[in-house]
C-alpha cells in the first residue's frame, strides 16, 4: 500500500471508466472480507474528488456517462467495493506500464488483494469460481489493454476478433485449474523498454522476424520487414530477445495501411471492422489461459516422420513462425504455464517423399490424470470463426451462369493458416514441443486448430471483396483454393445486367450464418430453385483489358491473371504458382471438374481412381475402426455430387458410422448391405460418363401431380383431374416395420413418375405432391433411412437414369387434406371418365398391390375385402391423349397463385394459367356425366368445348380466369360445395355479388359475373338467374364501389406529346426506329396497342400479326393517298380488319416514320412488321413491353407525365374531333361497333363548339347527314 502515492494519476480514472460489468456477488458473500474493504476504502478516499471531477469534466462525454454506472454495478452499497478493484487493477496496469520499479515487489499486493477476491467467490460459490476467477482475468487484461491504448498511443491494443457477429464472453479457463496466475502479463514490454537478456553462446541461427517466407541469404544480417510493427528495432538474435519483441509486434506479411485503403475506398469497412487490427496486434483464436503445463509427445510412427518434423521445425524458424527453442524452465518464465498439441504427418496424395503436417488440437480426447487438461479445440469453436465458402452450390450458380466463351483457372495460396498473426495472449496454448525438452512457441495459425479454416477464410473474403471492387471477377473460393472466371468483353455489358438483376435477391437474402459459414441466396436443390452465392453482387465486372500490354487472346476478356498478380503485390497475398492453372474453359475445383464448354461438372479421373482404390482396400479387411468409415464415407459422399442418385447407396455406411457410440478407437464388422452398395459404387465410377449438367435454378411445371396412400386400402395419383389408383394386397406390411405406410406412400411416387415419364416427351421438370414428410423430404436427399423406402428410391434412380429423366421430378409437401389423392387412396374413386391408362407394376411390387378394379384376390376373399365400386363406370380414356390438354395446354409454367386469392386444392381445379381455367376448372358435373343419352364420347365433349370456347378471345378468357379465380376462393371461404357452386342458383350469385361489392370497382364486378356465366355456359351447366335482380345487384355495387377501384382516366397522347418525345428517340437505334413508327402507325390509325405488337418474343403467328404483306397504298377519286394495313385477326373481328393513315406535317408523320423502318429494319415480307435487330444482331419482334418501356423512356426523358398505351387511341379520336372531323368517320376510324368511344371524349365544349355557334359551321356535317339536291 505504501506504493499508492507513485501512481500516475490519469492512470486510475481511465481503468475505472473501463472496467467491463462484473459478476452479480450477493452481499453476505463479501462480509468475511469487510475489514479489509474498508481499509482499502479509506487508502482510497483522496481519489474520489480526483475522481468526480474528472468523470464529469476531463472524460468525454460517452466515458463520463458510464462512469457511475459501472461503479455501482456491484451490489455491495457503495462504489468502495469498485474501487477495491479498481486499486487492484491500477497496481497491475502501473505494474505493467512502468518497467523501472521492482516488478516483483509490486505485483505481490496485487496478487493478494485480487486474491482476496477470487477466493471470496469461491467459498460462496464453489462450482462457478473457476468462471469468475477467468471473468475477473479477463477484465484486468481488458483495463490494461485499454488504458495501454488510450494512454500510449505507440503501444499494442487488444486486437478484436475477426468477426462481431461472433464475438462473445465465453468461459475458457480450465475446470480444475489452480488460483489464477497470469504467465503473458508481467512479461509485457512497453515500448520502451529494451531486452536485457544475453547469451555466451549466440545460435547459429535468428529467430527474429523478417516478415517474408523466403529467409534471406546467411552470410547477410538479417533484417525484420515488420510490416505491422509499431516500433521496428533490430533483430535480436537470442530466441529469449525475439519473443520478447514479438509479444510487442506483430510480424504479419498483409500491409495493415494498405488493406485498409482498399476496404475505406470500396466502402468494405464496415463489413471487416475488426481485419486491419487483427493484422496489427495479431488474431484471437479463443485459445484458453493454460494454467497447468501439459506437453504430450509428439506421435511418428517411423524415423523418417521424425527426420521430416525436425525438417519442418528448421524451416518454420527460418520464417520468423516459430520462435525458439526454449526449455520448458525457461518458456514458463516467459510465458507462464503452456500447452502443446502432438504433432504428427501424412503423406500428401500424389506428391512421394511429401507430408502435411497436423498439430492435433483436439488431444486429449478425454481428461486422464496423466493429461488433466482439455484439449484446445475443445474451447473453440468453428461456429465462432465464420467465413464464406465457394461451395458446389456456390460454383454451380456462379459458373453455370457465365456468358459464352468465357474461361476459369486456378490458384492457390501459399502457406495459408501460416500467414495468420496470432495475438501474443494465445502463445501459451499454441507452443510446439520439438524435443524431449525443447519448445517453440508458434505465433502463425495452424493446421489442426478449430478457428484457423475460419479466421484465414475471413482474410480471404475481404481479398476477394477487394478484387471485385477493382472489376475482377467473378472469384469464389474454398479455403485457400480460388477460381477465376474471365468473361469475354464482348459479353461484360449483359453479364453486368445479369448481375445487376440478381443482387436485388441476394441483398435481401443474407447474410446467412450457419456453423462456420456465411452466404446468401435462398432456396433449395430439392425443388430446384436454389441461388446460392458468396458474393452480394454489389460490384460490377470492368473491363480492364486495357490496363497493360498484354496478348492478343487476353485482350479479349475483362482481366488476365497479370491484373490478379498486380493487386496481390499490394496486399501481400503469397500465390503458390506452381499450382497455377492458366485459363481454359475447363478447370479442376473442389476436386471436380468443372466444363464451361460443354456446363457440366464431372469427377475427374483422378478422384475416380482414389475411390476405386478406396473402396478396393475397404474389401480387403473384415473389420474397419471408425476412422474408415469416415474416410470412405467421405470419398462416396464427395462423388454423390456428380452421381446425385448415389446417396442412396451409402445407407450402409451411415448406419455404421454411427454404431461406434463412445467407441471410437475400436474396430468393426460392417452391415452385409454395404457389399452390395460398394459394388454398385464400383460400377458406376467406373462409367466412362461421371458428368452432369451444372445444376441451375430451373421452372417446375406444376401439373397438380399428387400421390397418397392409405394403409386400409390402396395407393392413388392424380395428375389434374385424371386418377388411378391400386389396391394393397393383405401381407403387404413387414413384421420389422421397414415395409410401413412411408413404403406405400414411395409406391405411389413412384407410380407417378412412372405415369408422367410415360406421357411426357418434352422431357421438362415437374413437382410432384405428396403429404408423407419421410418420402418427400427423403426424396430431396436422394435417400430415405427406411431401407424398404430407400429401396424404392434406388428403382426410381435405376428408371430415370435408363430414360435419361435425372432431375426431372421434384417433390413438395402437402397437407393430407389439400390431397387431392387421398379420397382414391381410402377407396373412393372419382368417375372413372377420367380414368388414367393402366401403368405396368413393376416386378418387385408383384404380390404387393393390385389395380384397383382388379378381381378380387384369395387374400382379400378369405379376409373378406371387397374393392369399392366406381362412381360411374365406363371405359377409360386414353392418357396420352388427355393429358396434352391437362398437362400442357400452355407452354410456360404457371405463376403461384396471389397469398390472399389461393384457392383450396381440388382435382377439379388444377393450378394453370389464367386463360386456361375457364377451360381446364370443371364443375362437379358435366355434360359427359349428365348426358342421358350416353353418346357423347371424349372426342365429341373436346369438341364441343373447343367449339363454344372459341367464343371469346384470349385476352378475354385471360379476364374471365381471374374473375373465376375470386368466384372460388370465396366459396371456399363460405364453405360452399363443388355441386353448389354448379349450377349456381340465383341467390348464391346475388350473395357472392354483395359481398364483392365495396371491394372491387363495378366494371370488375361485371366482368367477375360475366365470368361465372361464361363458366357455366362451356360446361353445359344451367344458368338460372333473374337478370333483373343481378342488374340491380351490380348496379348497387357499382356505387358502393371504393374510390380507389375507379381509375382515374386515361391521359391522351398528342400529336405535341410525339413531337416532344421524338427528340429523344434515336433514328439510327433500330429499337428506336421500330418503336417510333409503330408508335406513330397507332395513333393516327387509331389502333390497340396489341394489333401492332406482340405479347411475347415467341407468339407472332403470320395468320393472325400483321406483316410487310399486308400493307398496302390507294388514293381516293380527288387523289388523297392513303396507306392501309391488313390485320389478320383483331379482338373484335376474328376475320380482320383494315386500318388506315395519311401522311401529316411535322416529325410526326407516320409515313416517314415507316419509311425510316423499312429502309433501316428491312423486315421480311412474311416476318411481323414491325421487327428490329439488338446489339447482338439478332432478328426481334417488337413485343408489347418492350414497345410501352421504350416510349416511356422517352416520356420521362421529355419531362412528361407518364402515359399509358391506351392512350394512343384516346388521342387519336380527341385529335380527330378537334379538327372537326365528324363523329361518325371517327366512329368508322376507329373501328367501334357501338358508341363506346364517346367514353374517351375529353374537351367536349371545344369539340361541340362549332357546331353550336349562332351561325354554324356545318358544311361537313350536312355532307355527312343529308340527302344529296337532285
Amino acid at each position: 500500500m505504501r506504493l499508492l502515492p507513485r501512481l500516475s494519476m490519469p492512470y486510475l480514472p481511465f481503468a475505472l471508466c473501463a472496467l467491463p460489468p462484473l459478476p452479480y456477488v450477493p452481499y453476505h458473500h463479501c462480509l468475511m472480507c469487510l475489514t479489509r474493504l474498508a481499509l482499502c476504502a479509506l487508502l482510497a478516499l483522496p481519489y474520489v474528488p480526483y475522481l468526480a471531477f474528472f468523470a464529469l469534466s476531463a472524460l468525454p462525454r460517452p466515458f463520463a456517462l458510464c462512469v457511475l454506472p459501472r461503479l455501482c454495478f456491484i451490489c455491495l452499497t457503495p462504489p468502495f467495493h469498485t474501487l477495491y478493484l479498481a486499486l487492484a487493477f491500477s497496481l497491475r496496469f502501473y505494474a505493467v506500464m512502468n518497467s523501472v520499479i521492482n516488478r516483483s515487489r509490486i505485483m505481490k499486493p496485487k496478487v493478494t488483494l485480487v486474491d482476496d477476491i477470487v477466493r471470496a467467490r469461491l467459498h460462496a460459490a464453489p462450482h462457478t469460481g473457476h468462471r469468475d476467477e477467468k471473468r475477473l482475468g479477463l477484465h484486468l487484461l481488458t483495463v490494461v489493454d485499454f488504458a495501454r491504448e488510450r494512454i500510449f498511443p505507440v503501444a499494442q491494443a487488444l486486437p478484436l476478433r475477426p468477426a462481431p457477429s461472433v464475438w462473445g464472453e465465453r468461459n475458457t479457463i480450465f475446470g480444475n485449474a489452480n488460483d489464477l496466475v497470469h504467465g503473458m502479463v508481467p512479461t509485457l514490454l512497453s515500448p520502451s523498454e529494451s531486452a536485457t537478456t544475453s547469451s555466451s553462446n549466440p545460435p547459429s541461427k535468428s529467430s527474429a522476424s523478417t516478415g517474408r517466407f523466403a529467409r534471406e541469404a546467411a552470410s547477410a544480417p538479417p533484417t525484420p520487414n515488420v510490416i505491422c510493427a509499431l516500433d521496428a528495432s533490430p533483430s535480436p538474435t537470442e530466441p529469449s530477445d525475439a519473443l520478447a519483441l514479438r509479444l510487442r509486434q506483430i510480424n504479419c506479411i498483409y500491409p495493415a495501411s494498405t488493406w485498409s485503403a482498399y476496404l475505406d475506398a470500396a466502402n468494405l469497412s464496415e463489413k471487416y471492422p475488426y481485419l486491419v487490427s487483427g493484422f496489427r496486434f495479431g488474431f484471437i483464436f479463443d485459445f484458453p489461459s493454460i494454467s497447468v503445463t501439459q506437453t504430450p509427445p509428439n506421435k511418428f510412427s517411423t524415423p523418417e516422420l521424425a527426420t521430416e518434423f525436425t525438417k519442418i521445425v528448421r524451416s518454420e524458424l527460418q520464417k520468423d513462425r516459430y520462435i525458439g527453442p526454449f526449455s520448458r524452465a525457461s518458456l514458463e518464465s516467459h510465458l507462464g504455464p503452456f500447452q502443446t498439441s502432438p504433432f504428427s504427418l501424412i503423406p500428401k496424395a500424389g506428391k512421394p517423399g511429401k507430408f502435411r503436417a497436423i498439430q492435433n488440437f483436439s488431444f486429449p480426447p478425454v481428461v486422464s490424470p496423466a493429461f488433466p487438461n482439455p484439449s484446445i479445440n475443445s474451447f473453440t469453436s468453428a461456429v465462432n470463426f465464420p467465413c464464406t465458402w465457394g461451395s458446389f452450390a456456390v460454383a454451380s450458380f456462379l459458373l453455370g451462369n457465365l456468358p459464352p466463351g468465357s474461361r476459369i483457372a486456378t490458384r492457390d495460396v501459399a502457406e495459408a493458416f501460416r500467414s495468420v498473426p496470432l495475438h501474443p495472449s494465445q502463445y501459451p496454448a499454441a507452443v510446439v514441443r520439438v524435443g524431449e525438452d525443447e519448445f517453440c512457441v508458434d505465433t502463425c495459425g495452424a493446421f489442426g486448430a478449430r478457428p484457423s479454416g475460419g479466421v484465414y477464410g475471413h482474410i480471404q473474403d475481404a481479398a476477394v471483396d477487394i478484387f471485385r471492387s477493382q472489376g475482377i471477377g467473378p472469384i469464389t473460393k474454398w479455403v485457400d483454393d480460388h477460381i477465376f472466371a474471365q468473361v469475354p468483353v464482348a459479353s461484360l455489358v449483359s453479364y453486368n445486367t445479369f448481375r445487376a438483376s440478381v443482387r436485388t435477391f441476394f441483398a435481401s437474402n443474407g447474410p446467412h450464418h450457419a456453423g462456420g459459414r456465411l452466404w446468401y441466396g435462398a432456396g433449395s436443390f430439392s425443388d430446384a430453385s436454389l441461388r446460392e452465392s458468396d458474393d452480394d453482387y454489389r460490384f460490377p465486372l470492368l473491363d480492364l483489358s486495357n490496363n497493360s500490354p498484354r496478348s492478343a487472346n487476353d485482350s479479349l476478356f475483362a482481366y488476365n491473371m497479370e491484373d490478379v498478380d498486380d493487386l496481390s503485390r499490394h496486399l501481400g497475398i503469397p500465390w503458390e504458382s506452381s499450382k497455377d492453372v492458366p485459363f481454359s474453359s475447363a478447370a479442376l475445383y473442389i476436386g471436380l471438374l468443372w466444363d464451361l464448354s460443354t456446363s457440366s461438372v464431372s469427377l475427374s479421373p483422378k478422384k475416380t481412381e482414389k475411390y476405386l482404390a478406396a473402396i478396393a482396400e475397404w474389401s480387403k479387411r473384415s473389420t474397419h475402426s471408425l476412422d474408415d468409415v469416415q474416410q470412405l464415407y467421405g470419398k462416396l459422399l464427395h462423388a454423390s455430387l456428380v452421381i446425385p442418385e448415389g446417396r442412396a447407396y451409402l445407407t450402409g455406411l451411415e448406419t455404421m458410422l454411427g454404431s461406434y457410440g463412445d467407441s471410437v478407437l475400436s474396430s468393426r464388422h460392417p452391415p452385409r448391405s454395404i457389399c452390395g452398395e460398394l459394388d454398385w459404387w464400383s460400377a458406376s465410377l467406373r462409367n466412362s460418363l461421371l458428368s452432369r449438367p451444372i445444376p441451375l435454378p430451373k421452372e417446375l411445371v406444376d401439373i397438380q401431380a399428387f400421390s397418397d396412400a392409405s394403409s386400409g386400402v390402396g395407393i392413388a395419383i392424380v395428375i389434374g383431374q385424371h386418377w388411378r389408383a391400386w389396391r394393397l394386397i393383405p401381407g403387404w406390411r413387414t413384421l420389422n416395420g421397414s415395409r410401413d405406410i412411408g413404403w406405400a406412400e414411395a409406391v405411389g411416387f413412384e407410380l407417378l413418375i412412372y405415369a408422367i415419364a410415360g406421357s411426357d416427351e418434352s422431357r421438362r421438370s415437374f413437382k410432384l405432391f405428396g403429404d408423407n414428410k419421410g418420402v418427400v423430404e427423403g426424396w430431396w436427399n436422394n435417400r430415405s433411412r427406411n431401407s424398404a423406402v430407400n429401396s424404392v428410391f434406388r428403382r426410381i434412380h435405376t428408371f430415370l437414369a435408363a430414360s435419361d429423366r435425372r432431375e426431372s421430378f421434384f417433390s413438395a409437401y402437402v397437407s393430407t387434406k389439400l390431397n387431392p389423392a387421398d379420397a382414391p387412396s381410402r377407396g373412393l374413386y372419382p368417375s372413372s371418365a377420367f380414368l388414367l391408362a393402366p401403368i405396368p407394376i413393376p416386378t418387385p411390387l408383384a404380390g404387393l398391390i393390385i389395380d384397383f378394379d382388379a378381381p378380387r384376390t384369395a387374400k382379400e376373399l378369405q379376409l373378406g375385402r371387397f374393392p369399392p365400386p366406381l362412381n360411374t363406370p365406363s371405359t377409360p380414356s386414353r392418357f396420352s391423349r388427355l393429358l396434352q390438354h391437362t398437362v400442357n395446354p400452355s407452354p410456360s409454367c404457371p405463376r403461384p397463385y396471389p397469398k390472399d386469392l389461393t384457392p383450396r386444392v381440388s382435382i377439379l381445379r388444377p393450378h394453370c394459367h389464367a386463360r386456361d381455367r375457364l377451360r381446364r376448372w370443371l364443375p362437379s358435373s358435366t355434360r359427359l356425366n349428365s348426358s342421358s343419352s350416353g353418346a357423347v364420347s371424349d372426342e365429341d365433349l373436346e369438341r364441343i368445348l373447343q367449339v363454344i370456347g372459341a367464343r371469346w378471345e384470349t385476352s378475354t378468357k385471360e379476364l374471365y380466369g381471374s374473375g373465376l379465380l375470386i368466384y372460388h376462393v370465396w366459396c371456399d371461404t363460405r364453405g360452399i360445395e363443388d355441386p353448389q357452386r354448379c349450377p349456381a342458383d340465383n341467390v348464391l350469385i346475388l350473395n357472392f355479388i354483395s359481398s364483392c361489392a365495396g371491394a372491387y370497382s363495378g366494371s370488375s364486378l361485371r366482368n367477375i359475373y360475366f365470368a361465372v356465366r361464361a363458366w357455366h355456359i362451356l360446361h353445359g351447366r344451367p344458368w338460372k338467374i333473374n337478370s333483373d335482380e343481378i342488374e340491380a345487384a351490380l348496379e348497387g355495387a357499382s356505387k358502393l364501389a371504393p374510390p380507389q377501384s375507379r381509375r382515374p382516366k386515361r391521359k391522351p397522347f398528342t400529336p405535341t406529346i410525339l413531337s416532344q418525345i421524338h427528340e429523344h428517340f434515336d433514328m439510327t437505334s433500330s429499337l428506336d426506329v421500330a418503336v417510333f413508327a409503330c408508335l406513330t402507325t397507332i395513333f393516327w390509325s387509331a389502333a390497340r396497342v396489341g394489333e401492332f405488337t406482340l405479347p411475347n418474343l415467341k407468339a407472332f403467328n403470320p395468320t393472325k400479326h400483321v406483316k410487310v404483306s399486308d400493307v398496302s397504298h390507294s388514293t381516293d377519286r380527288q387523289g388523297n393517298p392513303v396507306t392501309r394495313f391488313r390485320l389478320p385477326h383483331t379482338k373484335c373481328s376474328p376475320t380482320g380488319e383494315d386500318v388506315f393513315w395519311a401522311a401529316q406535317s411535322g416529325v410526326t408523320n407516320p409515313e416517314s416514320a415507316f419509311q425510316t423502318h423499312i429502309t433501316l429494319n428491312k423486315p421480311l415480307p412474311h416476318e411481323f412488321l414491325f421487327s428490329w435487330n439488338n446489339t447482338a444482331n439478332q432478328r426481334r419482334p417488337l413485343t408489347r413491353t418492350k414497345f410501352l418501356e421504350r416510349v416511356n423512356k422517352a416520356v420521362t426523358a421529355a419531362g412528361l407525365e407518364p402515359l399509358q398505351g391506351h392512350g394512343l387511341r384516346i388521342g387519336a379520336v380527341l385529335e380527330y374531333l378537334l379538327r372537326g372531323v365528324p363523329f361518325d368517320v371517327v366512329h368508322v376510324i376507329g373501328r367501334w361497333s357501338s358508341d363506346a368511344f364517346i367514353l374517351y371524349l375529353r374537351r367536349h365544349a371545344v369539340i361541340i363548339a362549332r357546331y353550336i355557334q349562332d351561325t354554324p359551321y356545318h358544311q361537313d356535317f350536312i355532307r355527312y347527314t343529308m340527302p344529296p339536291v337532285r
